[in-house]
């Protein structure tokens, strides 16, 4: 009787055993198959050389770490930014650096586990130029050359008679579309490229930039950079904040993502609730120097009455045109015929 009892409890005991064994192997195995895992706790950091800063990183599957492992922060050329201890079940490390100079706007940043032949994960790191003010025109020609542009961001209602304007005159332009205006006028973007134009950005909804954070000026930025890519297979080189408004901030995401920003060195003032005919001429025609850039609106309600005049006198004067790119690149551009040119079209005040 009492060898049956302990032949009993030993076969439980060995059971219970053979059921630890096997859930520790489990375990062992399941460790094995999920290696440490991290990913920076945002899409873009914006540093300024010579500070003081920090980068966070969420840590996956740390629990089967048997010690503390050493892990590195590196940018993309090597260079060791700080170091860290990661331990069991650690769920977030912290990398304390300063940032070092003589790096480009864009650089890449990795973390490096002890162990590992690959990176846990990457962010992008943009960095602020404090000399960079956005570009308004190019002074360092010496020709008559100017460069207009056109906004979009609501309807298309006089996106025809523009298109139309400028293919009579021979003219190219430099549009920024918004990307809720890309969403519905997709095939204007094709066209637009098709006549020599150039395709800018202009954010996603429009947005006051310094009022927003690093990462929500990346999103507004990148979203129609990568619609820009779905429509015609590449993004813009130029980016234009709504209203003129940016940052130390918000140029240096722009140039990370490969945009120069482009202002105006003339606001045609088109789009004000209290303009008029007379205020739109006066602005334009009043100020405008060679290598100017222009700044018009698609949806302007008295661009079919400025438009042609504008355009008339300009080349009465001896301007001629190019898109913001060739501005900037100083091409040779064939010369425009001036037309004749009557005083009595500038109208009046309205």
């Amino acid at each position: 009787m009492k060898f049956r009892v302990l032949f009993k409890v030993s076969a439980t005991l060995l059971l219970v055993a053979a059921m630890l064994f096997c859930a520790v192997a489990a375990q062992a195995e399941q460790t094995e198959a999920e290696p440490v895992t991290g990913e920076f706790d945002r899409e873009i950091y914006v540093f300024e050389a010579g500070k003081d800063v920090y980068m966070l990183v969420d840590l996956k599957n740390t629990k089967g770490l048997q010690a503390s492992a050493a892990a590195e922060l590196r940018l993309d050329d090597g260079v060791v930014l700080a170091k860290a201890d990661i331990k069991a079940g650690d769920k977030r490390v912290k990398f304390s650096f300063t940032m070092p100079e003589g790096y480009e706007v864009k650089t890449m940043a990795s973390v490096w586990l002890e162990g590992y032949s690959e990176a846990l994960c990457e962010c992008g790191i943009a960095l602020i130029d404090k000399e960079y003010e956005g570009i308004r025109g190019n002074y360092e020609r010496d020709d008559m050359m100017i460069a207009i542009t056109f906004d979009c961001a609501y309807g298309e209602t006089y996106t025809d008679y523009i298109v139309s304007t400028l293919d009579s005159y021979g003219i190219c332009a430099t549009w920024f579309p918004t990307g809720g205006w890309l969403k519905t006028h997709a095939d204007y973007i094709l066209d637009f490229e098709a006549r020599g134009y150039e395709i800018g950005n202009h954010t996603q909804t429009h947005p006051r930039l310094p009022t927003l954070s690093a990462v929500k000026v990346y999103r507004e930025i990148n979203a129609v950079q990568e619609r820009l890519i779905e429509i015609k297979g590449s993004p813009s080189k130029l980016f234009r904040p709504p209203y003129g408004a940016h940052s130390y901030t918000s140029d240096a995401i722009a140039r990370y993502l490969g945009c120069e920003v482009i202002l105006w060195a003339i606001d045609s003032s088109d789009s004000h609730a209290d303009t008029s005919l007379t205020r739109i001429l006066n602005r334009v025609l009043n100020n405008v120097k060679p290598g100017d850039i222009i700044l018009f609106h698609n949806g302007a309600p008295l661009v079919t009455r400025y438009l042609e005049p504008i355009l008339d006198e300009l080349i009465a004067r001896g301007y001629t045109f190019c898109t913001v790119s060739q501005l900037l690149k100083t091409p040779k551009v064939r010369p425009l015929k001036p037309r004749s040119f009557d005083s009595n079209r500038l109208g009046t005040a309205v």
